[in-house]
């Protein structure tokens, strides 16, 4: 399977240049830059895996057990809350790259040995000076990741911390496949559901490992439950859902004890046989396909003038017709491009509007929240166990964030379709008939960039981009408390949140010892502390997701018009192309429009070869067999 994977790799990374000077002159140089870039995506042979589920689920574990090493922080108090990449490398070492002050270059990156990264990944590990991580990047010399796979561990998509799901989300698109962790004793949750929603339609290979399965009464029907769970989110056939059941602890276990049936319960060999062997193969397919996909329709934008010219070549009211069509069409361009300032002001403005309900929803259920909060506190039984009503209040500003993110995500999608269509340029003559033969006109269709690979890059951009936002909203339940992660029940805090958590308890703890205090007076004192130190946080969490919704709609703007912008260019290219073509027939005899007319159909011959090249390639492609491979 891998020798034929390789093969097939050469040949099409071999087809970049055989076609780029197959179509020689009739590429411009914007339309070669897909080429350059779809050769370079190919002859990458990396294959990022990005590991990412819930805060506290495991997915630490579930790495060190894979690998079988503990580089990765797993201590119970102890949470990541940094990305870190693990690649083959035969020196082990990391390097830790620090987030820039505002205004400020980015610090020189720093070399560490395996043992100190603990420090620089978990909250709880970095001492006063440290500066802010943006990313580890781990070398280690583990045969299995020799076949090129980069493991991603990843901060909680859950965590209160926007910044953790951001640095996450940032990810999702650059990732050839993703490794969902869920937990077999707790439900997925509405964050993780809307994460795996967005991720099912950004990635291209998805596969779900349920951890602690070892915990679970019934691990059976857990497993089946979260399988139906997705199928249902994704619309996709159960069996198709690719999932996993595992237990870390079981793997230890086998290990230390040599025991082979122990590590065979553990689920973790099906899962590394996923991984090492399928998921390679899924990836080089995936980006095989998409290799095509690049060249075929670099291909049919440098046929597009000479199918046009064909038309024209027809006889002289075919040339009027067409030249006509195409004229309007350029001139349409033209308005399009000229007014583009303009037209971006207009979306803009568009997403601006359409997005005030999502917003004000947000903050409506910041306010309900908050109420809530105030509400329950008036209760002596929740303020025996403060704690629970903190973990009540995370979760609700938690999914909030998420609904209002999904919300964004639908105005997004679609004012990029009413642009798409205003924006499309169209030829009235097209499918018209002129002495019983259709008029064939080809122009590249302007389209706004696809919303299932495009939005998910952009929706993160303001949280990610390592500024103000980013770093203000990262602080925002560290204050002043000291970072614990406390389990509550079911629930086990993260860092950040664990902190709150773990104050409260302490404060709570220390006035129950005051038995000589009237009830009264001790239960006031409980609420005076809950009010002072939670509510303040809560209102800094709903400027900062405010804030952070504003951005993204900025980067949402400036992505678009951007590639607005450049398909505009393409479009306004080949239209210029064409119209050239035909001005040169004018100026033919008819006996030369004739020869012209021949070369013309011999040219599209060559076009012809090229597609059906590409097609062989794409046949040979899907026809692989992906034994042990995922969807």
């Amino acid at each position: 399977m891998k020798d034929e994977l390789d093969r097939l790799r050469d040949e099409v990374l071999g087809l970049f240049p055989r076609i780029e000077a197959k179509l020689g002159a009739d590429l411009s140089a914007e339309q070669r830059e897909p080429l350059r870039r779809g050769r370079a995506a190919l002859a990458d042979s990396s294959y990022l895996v990005l590991t990412v589920g819930e805060f506290k689920r495991g997915k630490s574990s579930l790495l060190n057990a894979l690998i079988e090493q503990e580089l990765f922080p797993v201590d119970p108090d102890v949470a990541t809350s940094t990305v870190c990449t693990l690649r083959w490398g035969e020196t082990p070492q990391a390097q830790v790259y620090f987030l820039p002050g505002e205004g400020e270059a980015p610090p020189p990156p720093k070399t560490i040995g395996l043992d100190e990264i603990p420090r620089y990944a978990s909250e709880q590990g970095r001492v006063l000076d440290d500066l802010p991580v943006a990313q580890i990047d781990i070398t280690a010399p583990i045969e299995q990741l020799k076949s090129g796979l980069v493991l991603v561990d990843t901060p909680g998509v859950g965590s209160i911390n926007p910044e953790h799901t951001a640095a996450t989300s940032s990810f999702l698109p650059e990732a050839d496949a993703l490794l969902f962790v869920a937990s077999a004793v707790q439900a997925l949750s509405t964050v993780e559901l809307s994460f795996l929603a967005r991720a099912y339609e950004v990635c291209p290979i998805v596969l779900t490992a349920v951890t602690m399965i070892d915990l679970a009464a019934d691990p059976d029907e857990v497993i089946a439950q979260t399988r139906d769970k997705i199928a249902d989110l994704t619309q996709l056939p159960a069996d198709e859902v690719d999932l996993v059941g595992v237990s870390a602890r079981r793997k230890r276990e086998g290990l230390k004890n040599q025991d082979q049936a122990r590590i065979q319960e553990s689920g973790l060999p099906a899962l590394a046989e996923r991984l090492w062997t399928g998921l390679v193969a899924s990836c080089a397919v995936a980006r095989l396909s998409r290799a095509v996909d690049v060249l075929e329709a670099v291909t049919a934008d440098g046929e597009a003038p000479l199918q046009n010219e064909k038309a024209g070549l027809a006889d002289d009211q075919a040339l009027n017709d067409l030249d006509e069509e195409l004229k309007a069409a350029q001139a349409r361009a033209q308005e399009v491009r000229a007014n583009a300032p303009r037209r971006s002001r207009m979306l803009a403005d568009d997403l601006e509007e359409r997005s005030r309900p999502v917003r004000r929803k947000l903050e409506l259920t910041f306010e309900e929240v908050s109420g809530d909060f105030k509400q329950a506190i008036e209760n002596r039984a929740v303020l025996a166990e403060p704690d629970a009503a903190v973990n009540r209040l995370v979760r609700q500003m938690v999914e909030a964030r998420a609904v209002a993110d999904r919300d964004l995500t639908k105005v997004v999608d679609e004012v990029t379709a009413r642009f798409s269509e205003e924006l499309s340029i169209r030829l009235t003559g097209l499918g018209g008939e002129t002495d019983g033969s259709p008029i064939k006109i080809s122009v590249p269709h302007v389209t706004m960039p696809s919303r299932k690979f495009a939005s998910f890059r952009t929706v993160w951009g303001g949280a990610t981009a390592a500024g103000a936002a980013g770093l203000v909203a990262g602080g925002l339940l560290a204050f002043v408390f000291p970072p614990a992660a406390v389990a509550i029940g079911p629930f086990v805090a993260g860092p950040l949140i664990g902190g709150l958590l773990g104050q409260l308890a302490g404060v709570v703890g220390g006035m129950g010892q005051a038995k000589t205090q009237k009830q009264e007076r001790d239960d006031a004192e409980r609420r005076r502390v809950l009010r002072d130190h939670v509510l303040p946080k809560v209102d800094s969490i709903r400027r900062a997701s405010m804030d952070d919704l504003s951005q993204r709609l900025r980067d949402e703007s400036k992505t678009l018009v951007r590639e607005i912008e450049e398909q505009l260019a393409l479009t306004a290219s080949s239209l210029e192309e064409s119209r050239a073509r035909l001005q040169q027939a004018r100026a033919r005899t008819a006996a030369g429009n004739a020869a012209r007319l021949r070369q013309v159909e011999h040219r599209l011959e060559d076009y012809d070869e090229i597609y059906q090249v590409l097609a062989e390639m794409r046949h040979r492609i899907e026809g692989l067999e992906l034994t042990g491979g995922l969807r």
